[in-house]
């Protein structure tokens, strides 16, 4: 191994740290915080007022989602509807971003524009008392996440790979 192949693999390894750590706190600092101001005072205090028609379902906030707690398919059974862009979703877009992957990118966002559609949608049919639409979702929200982590770590792979056959 010559001192050019070395260099390229700090080069690598130094974009996967900075990265990391850039969208990190840029997500802690700056979009956490947003989420969950816009939580507080905005969304939660409008669903709360809608949501009081409806007896089967209680609602909890949490810093960048509400939790929508029904007695189907269980008692205290626990439906997340979070807002797009949490922190899977920045984790994701890390990764894609060390990758080079635009293509990746374009899916990842296109995917939570969607979502900003398909959760205040899914979330009113558990109010109207969609049972099936509780599992729909949380099956949704923990495939997606892995997914999205997983795929962005191929990008990776494939991406450190490429360079090293360069």
């Amino acid at each position: 191994m010559d001192s050019y192949q070395r260099s390229e693999n700090y080069l690598i390894w130094r974009r996967v740290l900075l990265s990391l750590t850039v969208f990190s706190l840029l997500y802690l600092v700056v979009v956490r915080p947003l989420q969950s101001l816009l939580i507080d005072k905005i969304i939660f205090p409008a669903v709360s007022v809608f949501a009081l028609d409806y007896e089967d379902v209680q609602l909890v906030t949490n810093v960048d989602e509400i939790d929508l707690i029904t007695q189907w398919p269980h008692p205290d059974y626990q439906t997340q509807i979070e807002l797009p862009f949490n922190g899977h979703v920045w984790l994701a877009l890390a990764l894609f971003w060390i990758a080079k992957s635009r293509k990746l990118i374009r899916i990842l966002f296109l995917h939570q524009l969607f979502l900003t559609i398909l959760m205040p949608l899914a979330g009113w049919l558990i109010l109207e008392g969609y049972g099936w639409v509780t599992i729909v979702t949380n099956i949704h929200t923990k495939v997606y996440k892995v997914l999205f982590n997983i795929v962005g770590l191929l990008a990776i792979r494939s991406f450190i790979l490429s360079r090293k056959l360069e």
